[in-house]
């Protein structure tokens, strides 16, 4: 009865032939319960058939997803480690930036520093 699985159960036609392969079974009769099981067996497989089809063809979709998810997922993940390199570049120009920024701040500041002559004029010096 373990083999059997519950919708199994509720196919009168299996039930039917379970309880004449029991009484067989109690008469002595083992020929006939071996057919019996064999014919019932082969009624369930035959059934089973279409569900087994379905569970495969769900089976076949969802590999199908599946792949088509990791595809996605592996072009994220491109996408990301491109999208990292163009940071790193990016911060990298920001530094060279920052530093030429304050190379011309400091050159600046140092112009500043530097004093105008007071302009002289060159009537003075004719004589």
């Amino acid at each position: 009865m373990s083999v059997l699985q519950k919708s199994q159960l509720e196919d009168p036609n299996i039930h039917f032939l379970t309880l004449k392969a029991s009484m067989n079974r109690e008469q002595g009769d083992f020929g006939e319960v071996h057919s019996l099981k064999k014919q019932a067996v082969g009624g369930v497989n035959n059934s089973g058939t279409n569900i087994d089809r379905s569970k495969g063809q769900q089976a076949a979709l969802l590999m199908q997803e599946n792949k088509k998810w990791l595809a996605k997922c592996s072009e994220y993940e491109k996408e990301e480690k491109e999208l990292l390199v163009k940071v790193t570049q990016l911060r990298s120009q920001i530094e060279e930036f920052g530093n030429e920024y304050t190379r011309l701040l400091a050159e600046l500041q140092a112009m500043e520093a530097v004093k105008p002559e007071k302009s002289i004029s060159f009537n003075s010096f004719i004589c």
